[in-house]
């Protein structure tokens, strides 16, 4: 993944957590603000109320990352720019089936021929439908994670690079999920 993509991230979080705290801090103001006597007055004269329960708890580092990621799709990336994992998100899927519900093509065969199904962990533009006869080749070209959970591992790399780097989030995927 671009340096460039993962800093637009880093500075969306950062803004976010930034917001977050500056309005967390004006509203503990106001509430000392309202323990004053002149302002208690002013306050029931005025027939105005404030709710107390308006501070909000800062999320963590991770949980932003995740949302950032979630309300964005648009971080599409080329999948020369990625670290190319892929996630096999199964096999004996028939071609046609899957084509028909996800748009993608079979790499030269029929469509009804099963396919295992591999998504760069990155992008998720960069599919392949595998015919099962060739996905052993596949997988030995390639560094390929077997896991049901594309969207939780994808955050958990995306989160892993933002907020260490991109390195130890290879590191993290292949560790925790290649064994």
């Amino acid at each position: 993944m671009k340096e460039d993509i993962l800093d637009e991230i880093r500075k969306e979080r950062d803004t976010i957590i930034k917001s977050l705290q500056e309005g967390n801090e004006r509203k503990r103001r106001l509430k000392e603000l309202l323990n004053e006597s002149l302002i208690k007055e002013f306050m029931k004269l005025s027939g105005l109320t404030f709710d107390e329960d308006l501070c909000m708890p800062v999320p963590s580092k991770n949980k932003i990352v995740s949302q950032i990621i979630e309300e964005h799709k648009e971080f599409e990336f080329d999948p020369e720019d990625t670290n190319r994992i892929y996630l096999c998100r199964g096999k004996n899927y028939c071609g046609m089936l899957i084509d028909e519900i996800y748009q993608l093509d079979i790499i030269g065969k029929p469509e009804s021929v099963k396919c295992g199904w591999y998504c760069n962990i990155e992008s998720e533009i960069d599919n392949y439908l595998i015919p099962i006869e060739e996905c052993d080749e596949f997988e030995k070209n390639h560094t390929v994670i077997f896991h049901h959970d594309y969207e939780k591992i994808q955050s958990e790399f995306i989160t892993r690079a933002v907020n260490d780097s991109q390195e130890n989030a290879v590191k993290m995927l292949l560790r925790k999920y290649r064994g």
